[in-house]
């Protein structure tokens, strides 16, 4: 009974996929979820070990919570495919993504862009809470941004969480593992909106406000002019700024989908 009630209280424990105790099957299965990796227990016979990974797919992302209990190493070499938000809630890890050393912990979290190869050690009691996010996402919301082709982004992995951006991304994703749990329960068309909505969201807070090598382009980005349908919209609101109207209703004037306004804006 205790074991059960500790279980459906780590965080998405709904989106439960890996429960074992065996440091091989660990290894496997959380492969299966995220990439090709080596795990290795730091004591031999790997007292304590007991890795959890519960997590929620989405339309280009997913939400995760992961633990092994002791100290382990994670050697996953380049992620390829993905971005890695990780953000301690409880223990520490030492990070090592590129050339660039991170003590990660409640107060610090880390980004690992693709790109670039990471190793890792979690130590006795470590948690976290992991954002994925696919490479193509983020490379196309660049694209929106600059106006032009990116890829091979690689941020700087650490993320501080003490200040103003920090603080966002933390509540942000921690907004998308509540509403994980609440999607459960949602309709399909909604809900779907929201996770992708939820997903851009803090796609955007990453490549605005923080620092990679593609920060440059944004910067100089910020001074472009806006499409012909962005200002079409710019223009009517100024025009009547007491008019009630949905974004459906700008979207109309704008002459473009919803979609693409959002994008637009």
């Amino acid at each position: 009974m205790m074991e059960m009630s500790a279980a459906s209280a780590r965080p998405l424990a709904i989106f439960n996929a890996v429960d074992t105790h065996d440091p091989a099957a660990a290894e496997y299965e959380v492969a299966r979820i995220f990439c090709a990796h080596r795990l290795t227990p730091l004591r031999p016979a790997a007292p304590g070990f007991h890795a959890v990974h519960n997590t929620a797919r989405f339309d280009g992302f997913s939400v995760n919570y992961v633990a092994y209990g002791s100290a382990v190493e994670i050697d996953p070499g380049r992620l390829d495919r993905f971005f890695l938000l990780q953000i301690p809630l409880t223990g520490a890890a030492d990070v090592i993504c590129g050339t660039t050393r991170v003590a990660a912990s409640p107060q610090t979290a880390t980004l690992l862009s693709p790109t670039l190869p990471t190793l890792m050690t979690w130590h006795d009691g470590c948690g976290k809470l992991i954002v994925l996010i696919d490479r193509a996402v983020v490379e196309r919301h660049l694209a929106a941004l600059i106006d032009r082709a990116a890829d091979d982004v690689e941020f700087d992995a650490c993320v501080p969480l003490a200040n103003t951006i920090g603080q966002a991304i933390r509540a942000h994703a921690m907004l998308m593992q509540e509403a994980a749990n609440r999607s459960v329960v949602m309709p399909a068309g909604s809900g779907r909106l929201v996770q992708r909505e939820l997903r851009n969201g803090l796609v955007g807070l990453l490549l605005t406000g923080l620092a990679h090598n593609r920060s440059a382009l944004l910067a100089h980005a910020v001074g472009a002019p806006a499409p012909g349908h962005v200002k079409r919209v710019e223009d009517f609101l100024r025009s009547h700024p007491d008019r009630a109207i949905s974004v459906s209703e700008l979207a109309a004037i704008a002459g473009v989908s919803l979609r693409s306004l959002q994008d637009g804006f």
